[in-house]
């Protein structure tokens, strides 16, 4: 498993990097393939103890995929094709939130009998995901477009400077991930949060959050990012992250599966390696505009 991990990552890190340094079409067409297999292993989740032929698949499952992986396609196009201020899909992300908690909560408040309360919450949680993953995950292309100064050892970068911040946060991601998994395995004692996930620990949770702050402060400074604010931004990071993680084991355990997928060796599925990016692109993106201007 180890091994398999390391293989993983080995290869999956320099691809990233590179797709980050060309951005364009390049990185857009990443993002889209990356969603569209995230939607996918979610679809699968969210019915997996569902009956082929039960009511949920007939009118979801069935039915979904198809607008859905559209969405998957056309929102990082859109993404790259306006700019941020330009772009609704935070408005329609916050919007379809509300409305799908608000139709959730009526349920389970009201009460509809528990299977057909069980069929709308896992409606719910389709619709809601095939709106927050094609736009959070959009924001790597926000993040890549940005055009704040950046600096490198006091000397104005010849990298884009949306390639340098896009870099940041997924050196982030990985060193939260890597330090909670090392910090976890070793030292782990106290479990975190065993309801929703047995593995994790308090100990791994430091790890991973003191990985994200040391790696986004070092590299933030090389970047000209003021070292407070590169501090700042990692804890912030680090705390989202692992948030999102916690948030898709509670649907990994609601669904009576280890990993999302199975497409990345010693990682399990897209979900279970890119969470994290789905909470700290939209956070770095929005604190890096407060603190450059924009």
């Amino acid at each position: 498993m180890f091994w398999q991990r390391l293989l993983t990552a080995a290869i999956g890190m320099p691809a990233a990097l590179v797709l980050a340094w060309l951005g364009g079409w390049y990185l857009a067409a990443a993002v889209a393939l990356l969603t569209v297999v995230s939607l996918r292993e979610l679809y699968r989740m969210a019915f997996a103890r569902r009956p082929e032929g039960s009511l949920a698949h007939s009118l979801f499952l069935r039915s979904a995929p198809g607008p859905g992986y559209a969405i998957g396609m056309l929102v990082p196009a859109a993404c790259l094709a306006l700019p941020e201020s330009r772009f609704p899909g935070p408005y329609f992300g916050v919007l379809g939130t509300l409305l799908g908690l608000t139709l959730i909560v009526a349920l389970v408040r009201f009460g509809l009998g528990r299977a057909r309360t069980e069929v709308v919450v896992e409606g719910a949680t389709v619709f809601l995901g095939t709106l927050y993953l094609p736009v959070l995950f959009g924001y790597a292309i926000h993040l890549r477009q940005l055009a704040s100064y950046v600096e490198l050892w006091g000397v104005e970068a010849a990298p884009p400077p949306g390639a340098c911040w896009l870099t940041l946060v997924l050196a982030a991601c990985w060193a939260e991930d890597i330090a909670a998994y090392v910090v976890g395995k070793r030292l782990g004692r106290r479990k975190l949060c065993p309801s929703l996930s047995p593995a994790k620990t308090v100990e791994g949770a430091i790890g991973g959050l003191a990985g994200s702050v040391l790696v986004t402060a070092a590299l933030g400074a090389w970047f000209g990012l003021p070292v407070i604010h590169g501090l700042a931004l990692g804890a912030l990071m680090g705390v989202a992250g692992q948030l999102e993680d916690l948030s898709e084991s509670a649907l990994k355990r609601r669904a009576g599966v280890k990993d999302a997928g199975a497409i990345l060796p010693g990682h399990g599925g897209v979900l279970d390696r890119f969470d994290s990016l789905l909470f700290n692109g939209p956070l770095a993106f929005y604190y890096l505009r407060l603190v450059f201007g924009g």
